[in-house]
Protein backbone atom coordinates (compact mmCIF):
# COMPACT_ATOMS: atom_id res chain seq x y z
CA UNK A 1 0.00 0.00 0.00
CA UNK A 2 1.06 3.59 -0.66
CA UNK A 3 0.16 5.36 2.58
CA UNK A 4 0.50 9.08 3.23
CA UNK A 5 0.52 10.71 6.66
CA UNK A 6 -0.37 14.40 6.66
CA UNK A 7 0.69 16.05 9.91
CA UNK A 8 3.68 14.59 11.76
CA UNK A 9 2.92 15.94 15.21
CA UNK A 10 2.23 13.84 18.30
CA UNK A 11 -0.55 11.68 16.83
CA UNK A 12 0.99 11.49 13.36
CA UNK A 13 4.27 10.30 14.88
CA UNK A 14 2.57 7.60 16.93
CA UNK A 15 0.53 6.45 13.92
CA UNK A 16 3.67 6.21 11.79
CA UNK A 17 5.24 3.78 14.25
CA UNK A 18 2.11 1.63 14.20
CA UNK A 19 1.96 1.08 10.44
CA UNK A 20 2.95 -2.27 8.97
CA UNK A 21 6.55 -2.14 7.75
CA UNK A 22 5.82 -3.36 4.22
CA UNK A 23 3.88 -0.23 3.20
CA UNK A 24 5.39 2.59 1.16
CA UNK A 25 4.91 5.53 3.53
CA UNK A 26 4.99 9.19 2.46
CA UNK A 27 5.27 11.95 5.05
CA UNK A 28 3.83 15.45 4.71
CA UNK A 29 4.34 18.21 7.26
CA UNK A 30 4.35 22.01 7.35
CA UNK A 31 7.71 22.26 9.10
CA UNK A 32 10.92 20.42 8.29
CA UNK A 33 11.35 17.10 10.02
CA UNK A 34 13.94 14.36 9.52
CA UNK A 35 13.17 12.05 12.46
CA UNK A 36 10.19 10.74 14.34
CA UNK A 37 10.97 10.03 17.99
CA UNK A 38 8.46 8.32 20.28
CA UNK A 39 9.06 7.10 23.82
CA UNK A 40 6.81 4.35 25.17
CA UNK A 41 7.51 2.81 28.56
CA UNK A 42 11.30 2.40 28.57
CA UNK A 43 11.59 2.06 24.80
CA UNK A 44 12.54 4.88 22.45
CA UNK A 45 11.43 4.43 18.85
CA UNK A 46 13.36 6.53 16.35
CA UNK A 47 12.63 6.55 12.63
CA UNK A 48 14.47 8.61 10.04
CA UNK A 49 12.07 10.10 7.52
CA UNK A 50 12.19 12.22 4.42
CA UNK A 51 9.31 14.59 3.79
CA UNK A 52 7.68 14.11 0.39
CA UNK A 53 6.82 16.80 -2.12
CA UNK A 54 3.11 16.81 -2.78
CA UNK A 55 3.48 17.03 -6.55
CA UNK A 56 6.11 14.26 -6.70
CA UNK A 57 4.30 11.34 -5.06
CA UNK A 58 2.34 8.60 -6.85
CA UNK A 59 -1.38 8.21 -6.27
CA UNK A 60 -1.94 7.24 -2.64
CA UNK A 61 -4.02 4.25 -1.64
CA UNK A 62 -4.58 5.83 1.79
CA UNK A 63 -4.11 9.29 3.25
CA UNK A 64 -4.16 9.47 7.05
CA UNK A 65 -4.85 13.05 8.12
CA UNK A 66 -3.55 14.00 11.56
CA UNK A 67 -4.17 17.75 11.44
CA UNK A 68 -5.85 19.91 14.05
CA UNK A 69 -9.08 21.61 13.02
CA UNK A 70 -7.49 25.02 12.53
CA UNK A 71 -4.91 23.62 10.07
CA UNK A 72 -7.45 22.57 7.44
CA UNK A 73 -7.88 25.91 5.70
CA UNK A 74 -4.13 26.23 5.10
CA UNK A 75 -3.94 22.61 3.89
CA UNK A 76 -6.44 23.03 1.03
CA UNK A 77 -3.93 22.82 -1.82
CA UNK A 78 -2.20 19.82 -0.23
CA UNK A 79 -5.46 17.96 0.31
CA UNK A 80 -6.65 18.73 -3.19
CA UNK A 81 -3.42 17.32 -4.64
CA UNK A 82 -3.16 14.20 -2.47
CA UNK A 83 -6.78 13.02 -2.50
CA UNK A 84 -7.81 11.40 -5.77
CA UNK A 85 -10.80 9.25 -6.69
CA UNK A 86 -8.64 6.21 -5.84
CA UNK A 87 -7.53 7.49 -2.42
CA UNK A 88 -9.16 6.36 0.82
CA UNK A 89 -8.96 8.87 3.64
CA UNK A 90 -8.76 8.40 7.42
CA UNK A 91 -9.35 11.52 9.54
CA UNK A 92 -7.92 11.55 13.07
CA UNK A 93 -8.63 14.67 15.11
CA UNK A 94 -10.74 16.04 17.94
CA UNK A 95 -14.39 16.93 17.51
CA UNK A 96 -17.37 15.52 15.65
CA UNK A 97 -18.45 15.42 11.99
CA UNK A 98 -14.82 14.87 10.99
CA UNK A 99 -15.60 14.09 7.37
CA UNK A 100 -17.19 17.49 6.65
CA UNK A 101 -14.02 19.37 5.58
CA UNK A 102 -12.97 16.41 3.41
CA UNK A 103 -16.20 16.11 1.41
CA UNK A 104 -15.01 18.82 -0.98
CA UNK A 105 -12.26 16.43 -2.11
CA UNK A 106 -13.91 13.00 -2.13
CA UNK A 107 -17.12 11.08 -1.44
CA UNK A 108 -18.21 10.05 2.05
CA UNK A 109 -17.85 6.36 1.12
CA UNK A 110 -14.06 6.88 0.90
CA UNK A 111 -13.67 8.46 4.36
CA UNK A 112 -13.10 6.82 7.74
CA UNK A 113 -13.66 9.04 10.80
CA UNK A 114 -11.46 8.07 13.75
CA UNK A 115 -11.77 8.67 17.48
CA UNK A 116 -8.35 8.18 19.04
CA UNK A 117 -7.48 7.61 22.68
CA UNK A 118 -3.73 8.12 22.90
CA UNK A 119 -2.40 10.46 25.60
CA UNK A 120 0.89 11.75 24.20
CA UNK A 121 3.06 14.43 25.75
CA UNK A 122 5.74 16.52 24.08
CA UNK A 123 9.19 16.30 25.67
CA UNK A 124 11.78 19.06 25.45
CA UNK A 125 13.98 17.33 22.87
CA UNK A 126 11.23 16.99 20.27
CA UNK A 127 10.37 13.49 21.40
CA UNK A 128 6.77 12.43 22.03
CA UNK A 129 6.02 10.45 25.18
CA UNK A 130 3.26 7.95 24.37
CA UNK A 131 1.63 6.87 27.64
CA UNK A 132 0.01 3.70 26.26
CA UNK A 133 -0.93 2.00 23.01
CA UNK A 134 -3.50 4.01 21.04
CA UNK A 135 -7.08 2.82 20.70
CA UNK A 136 -8.94 4.02 17.60
CA UNK A 137 -12.71 3.72 17.30
CA UNK A 138 -14.23 3.60 13.83
CA UNK A 139 -17.66 2.84 12.43
CA UNK A 140 -18.43 -0.74 11.38
CA UNK A 141 -17.87 -1.39 7.70
CA UNK A 142 -15.67 -2.68 4.90
CA UNK A 143 -13.59 0.48 4.67
CA UNK A 144 -12.85 0.36 8.41
CA UNK A 145 -11.72 -3.24 8.08
CA UNK A 146 -9.37 -2.21 5.26
CA UNK A 147 -8.07 0.60 7.47
CA UNK A 148 -7.34 -1.91 10.24
CA UNK A 149 -5.19 -3.86 7.79
CA UNK A 150 -2.71 -0.98 7.55
CA UNK A 151 -1.45 -1.44 11.09
CA UNK A 152 0.55 -3.59 13.44
CA UNK A 153 -2.15 -4.58 15.88
CA UNK A 154 0.44 -5.35 18.56
CA UNK A 155 1.05 -1.58 18.74
CA UNK A 156 -2.44 -0.21 18.16
CA UNK A 157 -6.02 -1.29 18.78
CA UNK A 158 -8.86 -0.59 16.36
CA UNK A 159 -12.42 -1.02 17.60
CA UNK A 160 -15.34 -1.03 15.18
CA UNK A 161 -18.50 0.36 16.81
CA UNK A 162 -22.15 0.24 15.84
CA UNK A 163 -23.01 3.81 16.83
CA UNK A 164 -20.01 5.94 15.92
CA UNK A 165 -22.01 9.17 16.18
CA UNK A 166 -22.73 8.54 19.86
CA UNK A 167 -19.15 7.49 20.57
CA UNK A 168 -17.80 10.68 19.02
CA UNK A 169 -20.15 12.80 21.14
CA UNK A 170 -19.14 10.96 24.32
CA UNK A 171 -15.47 11.63 23.61
CA UNK A 172 -16.22 15.28 22.81
CA UNK A 173 -18.24 15.84 25.98
CA UNK A 174 -15.49 14.49 28.21
CA UNK A 175 -12.51 16.07 26.47
CA UNK A 176 -14.09 19.52 26.11
CA UNK A 177 -15.17 19.67 29.76
CA UNK A 178 -11.90 18.58 31.32
CA UNK A 179 -9.74 20.25 28.67
CA UNK A 180 -11.32 23.69 28.99
CA UNK A 181 -11.03 23.76 32.78
CA UNK A 182 -7.40 22.63 32.79
CA UNK A 183 -6.48 24.99 29.97
CA UNK A 184 -8.10 28.07 31.51
CA UNK A 185 -6.63 27.42 34.96
CA UNK A 186 -3.25 26.35 33.61
CA UNK A 187 -3.28 23.43 36.04
CA UNK A 188 -3.36 19.63 35.91
CA UNK A 189 -6.04 17.38 37.41
CA UNK A 190 -4.83 18.15 40.92
CA UNK A 191 -7.26 21.09 40.89
CA UNK A 192 -10.18 18.66 40.99
CA UNK A 193 -9.42 18.10 44.65
CA UNK A 194 -11.60 21.21 44.86
CA UNK A 195 -15.21 19.99 44.94
CA UNK A 196 -16.48 23.24 43.39
CA UNK A 197 -14.49 22.51 40.24
CA UNK A 198 -15.84 18.97 40.15
CA UNK A 199 -19.33 20.48 40.31
CA UNK A 200 -18.46 22.87 37.48
CA UNK A 201 -17.22 19.91 35.43
CA UNK A 202 -20.57 18.22 35.99
CA UNK A 203 -22.53 21.30 34.90
CA UNK A 204 -20.50 21.58 31.68
CA UNK A 205 -21.25 17.92 31.00
CA UNK A 206 -24.98 18.41 31.68
CA UNK A 207 -25.12 21.19 29.11
CA UNK A 208 -23.25 19.20 26.48
CA UNK A 209 -25.41 16.10 27.02
CA UNK A 210 -28.54 18.12 26.18
CA UNK A 211 -26.96 19.14 22.89
CA UNK A 212 -25.73 15.63 22.11
CA UNK A 213 -29.20 14.16 22.64
CA UNK A 214 -30.73 16.83 20.42
CA UNK A 215 -28.19 15.77 17.79
CA UNK A 216 -29.45 12.16 18.05
CA UNK A 217 -26.66 10.78 20.21
CA UNK A 218 -27.74 7.96 22.50
CA UNK A 219 -26.36 9.09 25.87
CA UNK A 220 -27.21 6.86 28.84
CA UNK A 221 -28.44 8.13 32.20
CA UNK A 222 -25.27 6.82 33.85
CA UNK A 223 -22.88 8.61 31.52
CA UNK A 224 -22.38 11.74 33.64
CA UNK A 225 -21.71 9.84 36.85
CA UNK A 226 -19.26 7.59 35.01
CA UNK A 227 -17.32 10.62 33.81
CA UNK A 228 -17.26 12.21 37.26
CA UNK A 229 -15.97 9.00 38.85
CA UNK A 230 -13.35 8.73 36.13
CA UNK A 231 -12.30 12.33 36.76
CA UNK A 232 -11.86 11.77 40.48
CA UNK A 233 -9.70 8.70 39.80
CA UNK A 234 -7.28 10.53 37.48
CA UNK A 235 -3.72 11.03 38.79
CA UNK A 236 -3.04 14.60 39.97
CA UNK A 237 -0.46 15.22 37.24
CA UNK A 238 -2.73 14.30 34.33
CA UNK A 239 -3.07 17.12 31.83
CA UNK A 240 -4.90 17.51 28.52
CA UNK A 241 -4.08 18.40 24.93
CA UNK A 242 -5.65 21.84 25.41
CA UNK A 243 -3.48 22.52 28.44
CA UNK A 244 -0.39 21.34 26.55
CA UNK A 245 -1.19 23.67 23.67
CA UNK A 246 -1.52 26.62 26.04
CA UNK A 247 1.76 25.82 27.79
CA UNK A 248 3.56 25.51 24.44
CA UNK A 249 2.03 28.71 23.10
CA UNK A 250 0.17 26.80 20.36
CA UNK A 251 -3.35 27.52 19.19
CA UNK A 252 -6.08 25.85 21.23
CA UNK A 253 -8.68 23.73 19.42
CA UNK A 254 -11.64 25.81 20.53
CA UNK A 255 -13.86 25.16 17.52
CA UNK A 256 -13.35 21.39 17.69
CA UNK A 257 -14.20 21.26 21.39
CA UNK A 258 -16.51 23.67 23.27
CA UNK A 259 -17.08 25.70 20.11
CA UNK A 260 -18.72 22.87 18.17
CA UNK A 261 -21.02 22.18 21.13
CA UNK A 262 -22.21 25.80 21.06
CA UNK A 263 -22.55 25.66 17.28
CA UNK A 264 -24.72 22.54 17.26
CA UNK A 265 -26.76 23.90 20.18
CA UNK A 266 -27.76 26.95 18.15
CA UNK A 267 -29.23 24.69 15.44
CA UNK A 268 -31.51 23.16 18.07
CA UNK A 269 -32.30 26.42 19.93
CA UNK A 270 -30.54 25.20 23.07
CA UNK A 271 -28.85 27.71 25.35
CA UNK A 272 -25.28 26.77 26.27
CA UNK A 273 -24.10 29.61 28.47
CA UNK A 274 -21.22 27.64 29.97
CA UNK A 275 -19.78 26.39 26.69
CA UNK A 276 -20.32 29.80 25.09
CA UNK A 277 -18.37 31.45 27.90
CA UNK A 278 -15.62 28.84 27.83
CA UNK A 279 -15.29 29.24 24.05
CA UNK A 280 -15.01 33.02 24.39
CA UNK A 281 -12.28 32.75 27.03
CA UNK A 282 -10.35 30.13 25.06
CA UNK A 283 -10.51 32.29 21.91
CA UNK A 284 -9.09 35.17 23.94
CA UNK A 285 -6.08 33.01 24.78
CA UNK A 286 -5.64 32.30 21.06
CA UNK A 287 -5.53 36.05 20.38
CA UNK A 288 -2.34 36.56 22.41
Amino acid sequence: MRVGILGIGAIGSVIAHCLELHHDVYYFNRSTKSKIKVKKNNDVLIRKIELSLVDKVPTLDWLIICLKEYHYSDAHDTLQSLITTDTKVAVIRNGINLEEPILRYTDSKNIVECIIDCPTQVLNDGMYHQLYDPIIKVSNGKLSSEFRGLFRLDRLGIVEVEDYHTESWKKLIESSAIGSILCLTGETCRIFENSELVNLYGLIIDEAILVAKADNANISLEFKSELVQKLIAYPPDKGSSMLTDRIRGSLIEVNAKNGIISQVAKKHNIRTELNDTLSLLLRCINMR
